[in-house]
């Protein structure tokens, strides 16, 4: 496991390069389990600062994101521009979710 945990971590924003199946799932579980932890701190009764810091934490988050999605458009043999479907309503996440989950192309 951290044998494929380390390449993830040195491109994580990165917008070259590829990104596998797997790759795309731990950083997608991972962002989704750092978002729901800093919910709840944001949530709790804390000072401006740290909730200010979280703001931009989250906004580090969202960038990793679009990273990662971004390599796994080219390890499908697509241009990262696909991902600008996401603001097509339903049908274009229907669509990102399905290249997502799409074996990887030829290299």
């Amino acid at each position: 496991m951290t044998s494929g945990l380390a390449p993830t971590l040195l491109h994580l924003g990165s917008l070259r390069g590829r990104a596998s199946r797997r790759e795309f799932a731990w950083v997608f579980l991972g962002s989704l389990a750092l978002t729901a932890l800093t919910l709840a701190v944001y949530l709790a009764p804390v000072g401006d600062v740290v909730r200010l810091v979280i703001v931009v934490f989250n906004w580090v988050l969202v960038y990793v994101g679009v990273a990662v999605c971004v390599r796994r458009l080219h390890d499908l043999g697509k241009t990262g521009w696909y991902l600008l479907f996401w603001v097509v309503p339903m049908m274009g996440v229907v669509l990102l979710a399905w290249f997502f989950a799409r074996p990887s192309a030829k290299a």
